[in-house]
């Protein structure tokens, strides 16, 4: 699978040996500024300009949770155990979510810097 962000707010979901269609992820009331399958490709995760991210189950493309940002939302990264999420934007705050803390799943952990903070890839 591949996926890719799209600012008509449905990103896409493709066969990533043709490049075929296979379906859109819809939920999102903003532009989409990236999206990421986790390492075992049954997740996807997309950030918003609508302040939020979305964890999608990436073969149903049902909505699984939803994580409400205070500004927009311009990139996000699965952990390579994909027990994390961690996201960036607009507010220069890194937040880290664990996937796998059912009751303070939507608790994350804050890293802010006096410059903001930028993602590049979770380790």
């Amino acid at each position: 699978l591949l996926v890719s962000a799209c600012h008509d707010r449905l990103p896409m979901v493709r066969d990533g040996v043709s490049g075929d269609w296979i379906g859109s992820f819809a939920g999102h009331k903003g532009a989409v500024w990236s999206c990421r399958l986790d390492p075992s490709g049954s997740l996807a995760a997309t950030a918003s300009g609508d302040f939020s991210v979305k964890v999608w189950d990436a073969i149903t493309g049902q909505s699984l949770w939803d994580f409400a940002h205070k500004h927009i939302v311009k990139s996000c990264d699965f952990s390579p155990n994909s027990k994390y999420l961690a996201t960036g934007g607009h507010e220069g705050v890194l937040r880290i979510f664990n996937l796998t803390n059912t009751k303070n799943m939507k608790t994350p952990l804050i890293i802010t810097h006096e410059k903001g903070v930028v993602i590049t890839k979770v380790a």
